[in-house]
């Protein structure tokens, strides 16, 4: 539906731009100088009928200042009302062909086994016309330039052949790969297909949406996740969810008996130190070769750490002395724990990460805050969301600054220029009912704001700067220094600055419509901008048009020569 929209609406207006531009100069190219003053007296012809239409439509906007006023507040509240339904996100979705399918088992698996899973991965899309190259990694996590071994964990990176060459987005496919994954059917294997994300962002994280649950005990911190993944997988426009952590890691604790410990004049970091020591190793010097140093770890060989009663015949010094077996003063019990213990502003959390699908990032946000609204949580726990959120949340502060900052230094220009206050309020007082024909143009295509469409935005607000100030310049002319009454100067103004008004803002939305239809690659990136630019430099020409004129009528009433 989108694309028709746009294919409809770049022929009609390339055709006017051809009408208004293109077709007067090929007609005097042809013609050549025999008939050159028959064609411009067609073309001159042509123009007056234009302008006087556009003038007779004016004095009648003029003398129902109400009508036209209220009919333009009604379009600046419509789009202030679309506002909260066009939905945003970050970037745009890439077309580019770049594609993850991330496999994790349970912990203690095999690299071996990894690697058997991703062949079977290899397998369901071997020849594939679609696909260009393939990648697998097993026991690998990319971190940024790092990869870090995971034995369980590994991923197979997909590049589809060029946009040109094939007729399915690189999202469409997602949606076919996801059920020839599923039908593998591997045993604690959860497998994830999913867009790659821009490379290069920071903060941006792998997911379009990260749930952060931050607290002390990171049992707690689990199961508190859990739930959260629960409610989450009941989201339909949710998908890939997944904990990041993970409580299966097998391991021995060792309870202290504090009591005991107590009367052997033995502290609890004492006997801590002593096993780090045993088990982990202690490094005791180093070795140097060329210029390189690698330490040397004194640790309990391993041979002899093979059961628990081995850890429980530890020997802990008592006062350098006398020694005491572990299990003397300490029970030790099998348990699980996390593989990885992951920290933000030194406070434990546990990421629960999902993709979105078949919305935008801000409206499958919204539903999953309310949803997560009834999950308990205890004392000392929160809740905080990553991913595109707390960038999406800077993008609309910084657009907001933007366009201010924007409007200020043109109030100080257009102040300076006018030398009065009055002229610059009144352009300035016209560029929200611009910018709603931004909205229209985002909401009707589909489009979700983002940081792009910010170019947009200015490029309209530049636009609505530029048409106010040649509009009340010109009138301003003809209604002080000759003497014209503010009706006449205004209709006259107007009805000179109609056809370049009309003819540069139609070839600007000519040249912004490739980007607009995404003809090329790499261009989704730039669609948001040109959408909306579009969208607001029609209601732009419309505001020019009839708005301002309306706006300087009304300003200048109590001026002297009338």
């Amino acid at each position: 539906m989108r694309e028709l929209i746009l294919v409809v609406a770049c022929i009609t207006i390339i055709s006017l731009a051809m009408a208004l531009t293109v077709t007067p100069m090929l007609t005097a190219w042809i013609c050549g100088s025999s008939q050159n003053r028959s064609s411009s007296g067609i073309l001159d012809r042509i123009h007056e009928k234009l302008s006087d239409s556009y003038g007779s439509l004016l004095n009648r906007v003029l003398k129902r200042p109400l009508i036209t006023f209220f009919t333009f507040v009604g379009v600046l509240f419509a789009g202030i009302a679309l506002v909260p339904r066009i939905g945003s996100e970050f970037l745009p979705k890439m077309d580019d062909g770049r594609i993850m399918i991330k496999v994790k088992l349970p912990s203690g698996t095999s690299v071996a086994r990894t690697d058997s899973t991703l062949r079977s991965i290899e397998k369901v899309i071997a020849g594939d016309t679609l696909i260009e190259s393939a990648f697998a990694l097993a026991g690998g996590q990319p971190r940024g330039l790092m990869t870090y071994e995971v034995a369980h964990e590994g991923q197979v990176d997909i590049q589809l052949i060029n946009r040109k060459n094939r007729k399915i987005t690189t999202e469409k496919y997602i949606e076919t790969l996801r059920p020839k994954i599923a039908r593998l059917a591997i045993p604690g294997a959860r497998i994830m297909a999913m867009q790659k994300s821009v490379r290069g962002i920071h903060g941006m994280g792998k997911s379009d949406i990260e749930v952060k649950i931050r607290g002390a005990d990171y049992r707690n911190l689990f199961s508190i996740a859990q739930n959260a993944a629960d409610i989450m997988r009941n989201q339909t426009d949710l998908v890939n969810v997944m904990v990041t952590s993970d409580m299966q890691k097998p391991e021995y604790r060792v309870i202290v008996d504090r009591e005991r410990a107590s009367l052997t004049g033995i502290p609890v970091a004492h006997i801590a130190k002593t096993l780090r020591s045993l088990i982990d190793g202690t490094v005791s010097t180093r070795f140097r070769e060329n210029n390189e140093y690698y330490g040397i770890r004194l640790i309990a060989p391993a041979v002899s750490m093979k059961h628990k009663d081995d850890i429980g015949n530890l020997l802990v010094d008592i006062n350098g002395e006398n020694h005491i077996r572990l299990y003397d003063i300490a029970e030790i019990k099998k348990s699980t724990g996390p593989v990885e213990i992951a920290r933000e502003n030194q406070i434990s959390q546990t990421i629960v990460s999902a993709n979105v699908k078949g919305t935008n990032v801000s409206e499958a946000l919204l539903r999953l805050q309310r949803s997560l609204d009834s999950l308990e949580m205890p004392s000392g726990y929160s809740v905080h969301y990553g991913g595109q959120a707390p960038l999406m949340k800077q993008m609309h502060s910084a657009m907001i600054l933007i366009i201010l900052f924007a409007l200020f230094f043109a109030f100080v220009v257009l102040t300076v220029q006018f030398n009065n206050l009055r002229l610059p309020a009144l352009v300035l007082g016209s560029i929200p009912f611009c910018l709603t024909g931004a909205v229209f143009g985002l909401f009707f295509t589909g489009t979700p704001t983002s940081v792009t469409a910010v170019v947009g935005l200015l490029l309209v607000v530049a636009a609505s700067v530029n048409d106010g100030v040649l509009l009340f310049t010109f009138a301003d002319e003809l209604h002080l220094k000759k003497g014209m009454n503010r009706l006449d100067a205004v209709l006259e103004a107007g009805k000179i600055r109609f056809r370049p008004r009309v003819m540069t803002t139609i070839t600007t939305m000519a040249g912004l419509f490739p980007l607009a239809m995404g003809l090329e690659i790499g261009a989704d990136l730039l669609r948001p901008m040109a959408t909306g630019a579009i969208g607001g430099l029609i209601v732009e020409m419309a505001v020019a048009l009839f708005l301002m004129p309306l706006f300087y009528a009304f300003a200048t009433r109590k001026s002297k020569k009338e």
